[in-house]
């Protein structure tokens, strides 16, 4: 494991002992770099697993600092941490992974010590994160599973029910506990194992669509493809013989693919996406907004639903340009026959700012975490209770209240 250091460079000195505190007592080591040449002393002399950078210092910016990281040959993840409004933090770190960082948090300031702690074991997580050989062997033993986050509707008749939940892969580690996708699907994907993986979480989708289907139940589920895959002629075939094998209607079974997996190779991919629909399936392209669209590569696509990025969603809350972008694109959808699905959902203003924009559907904590397949029940009956007292909180509501 590489040495628990943090690399925190920010030209106030009394925010890096604050932040230098919490590592501390953490049980994490941290450095401190208040100005350019600091910072690269402490890359010479220290092994880090995780730079926290100012955006502004007098003699330097964050974005200089990114700019050493990426052209050396640190592999060391960064957060973001300025006092700047949002916009500029995304640009940030749009700019990071533009030139190959790991950009995993952006912080506005402020920070509090709760932010500062997940941050710390996120970044400690990926630090160790399972070696080739332990993910293969995972997967040969099936010690993955997969967690179900509820998607509600926003539908006038149906306001409020439950239409479906999105599969979301969880490692269970003998050793470690449940680990998130985040720390084991990008190495799924570097080694050439995302498919075996993948085989894996549809394969237990599939045997779940079935059980519902003979409970009466009309839930669809939601399951991830790999921008990796799309190049796979027989990734059609494959999945809707499990689905006939299974005796589960297509329809039931939405696609999600990435913006920027979906436009990376738009010819290669339209031939895909194409027979997956002919077969059935439904299409959702998936974090929409955060990469390069075209949109006439988006006309052309057969996509059936947008998901909105949870970046543009947490932002309407008190940012006028994230509302005019979420309803902007809510329209777009809507002129494409595409039905919309906003992620990230975590307060009643988001609901029903969303509600009054004509969103679809919507997915995040507000409605639910990711759970468990045996704890679905019991948060049906929980979420029923909830949303009588959400329709009342609806119908309370003026028209247009939320421009």
């Amino acid at each position: 494991m590489r040495e628990r250091k943090v690399l925190i460079v920010d030209d106030d000195i009394s925010i890096c002992r604050y932040i230098a505190r919490v590592c501390k007592d953490s049980g994490y080591e941290a450095v401190m770099a208040s100005s350019f040449a600091e910072f690269e002393e402490a890359l010479r002399r220290h092994t880090f697993f995780l730079v926290m950078t100012d955006l502004q210092m007098p003699d330097c910016d964050g974005i200089e600092c990114m700019r050493v990281l990426a052209n050396g040959d640190y592999d060391v993840p960064v957060a973001i941490l300025s006092g700047f409004d949002p916009r500029v933090l995304q640009t940030a770190e749009a700019f990071g992974r533009s030139v190959g960082l790991t950009i995993i948090d952006t912080l506005q300031k402020p920070v509090v010590v709760a932010a500062i702690r997940e941050l710390l074991e996120t970044a400690a997580a990926r630090a160790t994160g399972a070696p080739e050989e332990e993910l293969q062997a995972a997967i040969d033993k099936r010690e993955i599973t997969i967690f179900y986050q509820p998607k509600v509707s926003f539908q006038k008749d149906n306001f409020g029910t439950v239409v479906g939940f999105e599969a979301l892969a969880r490692w269970l580690h003998p050793q470690r506990g449940l680990i998130a996708p985040n720390h084991f699907i990008p190495l799924a994907e570097a080694t050439g194992k995302i498919a075996d993986l993948t085989d894996i979480v549809m394969d237990i989708g599939i045997a779940q669509l079935r059980q519902w289907a003979d409970a009466g139940e009309t839930y669809s589920l939601a399951i991830n493809i790999s921008p990796q895959m799309l190049d796979d002629r027989t990734l059609a075939d494959r999945i809707h013989r499990k689905v006939i094998e299974a005796g589960v209607n297509p329809a039931k079974l939405t696609l999600e693919i990435t913006e920027s997996g979906a436009m990376a190779d738009p010819t290669k991919t339209m031939e895909i996406l194409t027979r997956l629909r002919l077969k059935g399936f439904k299409l959702s392209i998936d974090d929409f907004g955060t990469g390069h669209s075209s949109l006439v590569q988006l006309y052309n696509l057969p996509f059936s639903e947008l998901k909105i990025d949870r970046s543009f969603v947490s932002g309407i809350d008190d940012r006028d340009d994230a509302k005019v972008i979420v309803k902007t694109l809510i329209d777009l959808a809507h002129n494409l026959s595409l039905q919309v699905c906003a992620e990230g959902v975590e307060t009643i203003y988001e609901w029903l700012c969303l509600m009054d924009y004509g969103c679809d559907r919507i997915q995040g904590y507000f409605a639910g975490k990711p759970i468990a397949g045996g704890e679905i029940p019991e948060w049906l009956e929980d979420w029923g209770s909830r949303r009588t007292e959400i329709l009342a909180t609806r119908d309370r509501q003026e028209p247009q209240w939320a421009h």
